[in-house]
């Protein structure tokens, strides 16, 4: 086996460079995303913990609360590699390690403030150690699982058009180079494992069409079929493709008892490697996939028609396709994506005229493998648009068992367009391009998203001091800026607090907006450091710069003052308790102007 990964790898050296560069992006994603900030990764680990330490599968029940929510639904095969690779580790710190943050702004993109789904502490820091070492393995387990979907990917390419390398260079680096793929490779979720092995299924499905049925093929993809059904339930989408795949093959060479004999193996492998799993869910839930247990925890979502679902959730579904990172709120710049859009769009329009040009020439092309990459995603689809329209679950990522076929088509589309002599330039222009996107990245989008606050030795010039405690926690100063906001914008203010002594308790800060007759129009709630500092973690005496962007609702009436109030308390998850300023009472700050249509003022109070 290594022998013949080392031919290979000497005959298509430009493999090895894509799967190396993949591996150290994803790595990178993967050290550079906190601890459980990566999507689901918060529910998915808990479901690995809990076979690590217990030896068993979790049993669900909706009015059970558990770490792990829905995920236990899930078809195990993942979660039962990763315990295997962690059980010796003393993952019992977990609760600890899971502080939530109530102020989380999950799902809410643009916001610059509480986009950390958890409190971060030192423990993190490296030397990793307990459920921190735990998660690290398994993501970078994951790391090695998407590595050989970009090496399965390039093989797949290759037995699609041979030796066309532009076209897999392009290919791999639509998928490789995707940042929601990296992101999600560098993190603990079952999608990775699903991905390789649904790339491994489609490769195998594509040999088959081409050089017929065997019996080491009929072993090799039931074994993979299995896997990717004891992986997810939308492994299950590799069925009908197979099936379809058995059907054509023997209708070409009419050897019906070759084909019954092989299906019949198939069949006796899912149900030895996958079948314990759906007798399971029947056993305990009475029901053959989990689903209804999954969406009783999750939430069902109210009914819908298609036509709206479609209206209400295409974009989301393509933006988290390519980049939404976090707990579904951060969102990378707005050239990123278009970027995306401008590939993905004409990678669509162009595999239309391609089809169009190879018919009006005649050329000899083999249509059946190119029907298998269009089925494959259109099933992959088709699946996901089932399951949104049955809970909130609009994540594009969840198309990524299908990247390697949608990412081969896109890169076709892409390179119809260009003369065959432009080609291989053009392929490189573009991969270079996704490459870039990727480097930049965790840098420039993910890692700022968890940026601790400022710590300053004294504030800065020009600004003087306010000196109101709430308790322990003082309004040292705020900063508000001259700008014109109209109804639906955000104003900007910057506050800096001081921890006058030591506490356990975490304070949390609230700024809420006012215009005519007091009228609240807009506020937000955090604990300081826009999410990141708990009071309970903050050192006495250092100044925090504290900086916010207080949405203004859409229908606010105007021309009115607006006045911006400044309050703390403890929040304890549904009651906010306020705690009365002392040391200085109200303080009123005039900080500029606002301008709607008619002209505001604003009033700090």
């Amino acid at each position: 086996m290594i022998e013949r990964l080392k031919a290979f790898f000497s005959d298509y050296p430009d493999a090895a460079i894509l799967a190396g560069l993949f591996a150290l992006l994803a790595t990178l994603y993967s050290l550079t995303t906190p601890i459980f900030e990566a999507s689901d990764e918060i529910f998915h680990y808990p479901v690995v913990q809990h076979i690590a330490a217990t030896g068993s599968l979790p049993v669900q029940d909706p009015e059970v609360e558990t770490l792990w929510v829905q995920q236990g639904s899930q078809p195990p095969l993942y979660y039962l590699i990763s315990a295997g690779l962690t059980f010796w580790i003393d993952a019992s710190d977990l609760p600890e390690l899971r502080w939530l943050n109530p102020h989380a702004k999950l799902g809410v993109p643009g916001d610059p403030d509480n986009t950390n789904m958890i409190i971060h502490t030192e423990r993190e820091r490296f030397p990793w150690r307990g459920s921190v070492l735990a998660v690290h393995l398994v993501r970078l387990f994951s790391v090695g699982l998407g590595t050989i979907s970009v090496v399965l990917a390039y093989l797949l390419t290759l037995e699609f058009l041979g030796e066309q390398r532009w076209l897999r260079w392009l290919t791999v680096g639509l998928m490789a180079f995707n940042p929601m793929f990296l992101f999600i490779s560098g993190s603990v979720n079952n999608d990775n494992l699903l991905v390789l092995l649904s790339t491994w299924g489609l490769l195998l499905s594509v040999r088959i069409l081409k050089d017929g049925i065997t019996w080491q093929r009929t072993l090799t993809i039931g074994a993979v079929a299995a896997a990717a059904s004891l992986t997810k339930i939308s492994g299950l989408t590799l069925m009908p493709i197979i099936g379809l795949v058995w059907l054509i093959v023997t209708l070409r060479n009419g050897d019906w008892a070759l084909a019954i004999r092989t299906g019949l193996a198939f069949v006796g492998i899912w149900i030895v490697v996958a079948g314990w799993w759906y007798l399971r869910n029947i056993m305990l839930y009475d029901e053959l996939f989990g689903i209804n247990m999954m969406v009783a925890i999750a939430g069902p979502r109210p009914p819908i028609s298609l036509i709206e679902l479609l209206r209400s959730e295409w974009y989301p579904s393509w933006v988290g396709y390519w980049a939404w990172f976090g707990g579904v709120n951060i969102l990378p710049p707005t050239p990123m994506l278009a970027y995306f859009g401008l590939l993905q769009g004409a990678g669509l329009v162009g595999l239309i005229v391609w089809f169009v040009q190879i018919s009006r020439r005649g050329e000899a092309i083999t249509w059946a493998p190119l029907g298998l990459l269009v089925l494959h995603f259109l099933i992959t689809l088709a699946s996901y648009v089932n399951w949104t329209s049955t809970t909130f679950a609009s994540q594009g990522r969840l198309l990524f068992p299908a990247i390697s076929s949608l990412s081969l088509l896109t890169a076709l589309g892409l390179l119809a367009w260009m003369p065959e002599k432009r080609r291989r330039e053009v392929a490189l222009v573009l991969s270079a391009g996704l490459l870039a996107i990727a480097v930049a990245t965790p840098f420039a989008v993910i890692r700022p998203a968890y940026a601790p606050p400022s710590d300053l030795a004294e504030l800065p010039d020009g600004l003087g001091p306010i000196d109101v405690a709430f308790d322990e926690l003082e309004l040292v100063a705020v900063h508000t800026e001259r700008v014109d906001v109209l109804p639906g914008e955000q104003v900007p203010i910057t506050l800096y607090w001081r921890l006058t002594e030591s506490t356990e308790r975490n304070i949390s800060l609230f700024l809420t907006a006012f215009g005519r007759d007091m009228e609240e129009i807009g506020s937000l709630v955090s604990y300081p450091g826009g999410g990141a500092l708990p009071t309970s973690l903050m050192d006495p005496g250092q100044i925090i710069e504290d900086r916010y962007w207080i949405g203004i609702d859409d229908d606010v009436r105007t021309p009115s003052l607006l006045r911006l109030q400044i309050g703390a308390g403890l929040f304890d998850g549904e009651q906010f308790n306020v705690i009365d300023p002392a040391g200085g009472g109200a303080v009123i700050v005039e900080a500029g102007s606002i301008q709607s249509a008619e002209g505001l003022s604003l009033i700090h109070i």
